[in-house]
């Protein structure tokens, strides 16, 4: 029985590697152009208002393969192995940013040796909206619900400590910055991701930021900087926003909007490609948490909230899907 499960497991990564994982496809336009670019979804089922988030569940759908007795799983989508032990749950095994390094370059699992500590980008397009994360992580054995570290240090100081980024990866999605010296769940992971890299060009006469790798044109004027509103009216603005001769623009997902930070820079932590953005408060996603609660991104630190009060005002930048080959 263990040579037959064996050659069962051998059989399905072989087929992952050969095939590239998922290739699923979906008959709408936005979200087609979206899965060639290989951004997930966010996992939102539930929609609250006009082209939220779980209105449109623009992205990928994501699948993982539990190699049995391996210690690991593996992501279709961003082709990631990650690891699935005792350790990654258990409170007594929390470590600080340092130690979380040095123990994941010393994993062994099954035949591999080479584990590092995810990126935050990967701990984040790991994540799922909400709270259902027991259903959407039904391949992983061992999930904790604290803080997880990534790699991704950051240049935010205060009184000479130094930072790195956390994900709340199965509670809620969010992340922020923590002193090294915090005491965090790790989830080792290895290969590299192929979703984590952006390509942007800035068209000056239109005002816009074109990512060449998930093909998305990003509105980058004034506006994106000064204009605040809340939630119900952010979704309604950009569905009606008439700009550098388009009219099919919306509000980003959280995925999206994390897409463009750039976290290795502080104030503003976004890539510099960009000319406008506010750090005084977060901007607006279409991604929820529950009906009065939706997720944002500040810009000074390239930060994951969620706002328990949608009708707060936060700052907007709108988004559509590029025409390909522009």
């Amino acid at each position: 029985m263990k040579l037959k499960s064996s050659l069962i497991n051998l059989a399905i990564l072989s087929t992952f590697i050969a095939c590239g994982g998922d290739n699923s496809s979906s008959s709408n336009e936005i979200t087609k152009n979206l899965e060639e670019s290989n951004l997930p979804r966010t996992g939102q089922q539930i929609s609250y208002y006009n082209n939220d988030d779980g209105n449109l569940k623009i992205g990928q759908k994501r699948s993982f393969i539990k190699i049995e007795n391996s210690g690991y799983v593996i992501d279709n989508l961003t082709k990631l192995m990650w690891q699935d032990t005792k350790e990654t749950e258990d409170i007594k095994n929390r470590k600080t940013w340092q130690e979380a390094i040095d123990y994941c370059k010393s994993l062994t699992l099954g035949e591999f040796n080479t584990w590092r500590v995810p990126t935050i980008k990967e701990l984040t397009y790991l994540s799922y909206a909400g709270t259902d994360y027991k259903n959407n992580f039904k391949e992983f054995s061992y999930i904790g619900n604290s803080g997880y570290w990534s790699s991704t240090s950051t240049a935010y100081l205060v009184d000479g400590t130094n930072y790195a980024y956390q994900s709340g990866l199965f509670s809620l999605g969010n992340s922020f910055v923590l002193p090294l010296d915090y005491k965090l769940n790790v989830k080792c992971t290895r290969t590299q991701s192929n979703i984590t890299t952006t390509t942007l060009i800035r068209n000056t006469d239109k005002e816009v930021v074109i990512d060449k790798n998930t093909n998305l044109m990003w509105q980058d004027n004034e506006i994106v900087q000064n204009k605040k509103m809340q939630w119900k009216k952010a979704l309604n603005y950009c569905t009606n926003l008439n700009f550098a001769g388009y009219t099919n623009w919306r509000l980003p997902n959280y995925f999206e909007l994390f897409s463009i930070g750039d976290r290795n820079i502080y104030n503003p932590a976004i890539n510099n490609t960009f000319i406008y953005v506010a750090i005084s408060d977060a901007y607006w996603s279409s991604t929820s948490f529950e009906e009065s609660a939706s997720y944002q991104i500040g810009f000074k630190t390239g930060s994951i909230a969620w706002s328990s009060d949608n009708k707060h005002d936060g700052y907007v930048r709108c988004v559509r899907e590029n025409e390909k080959g522009k």
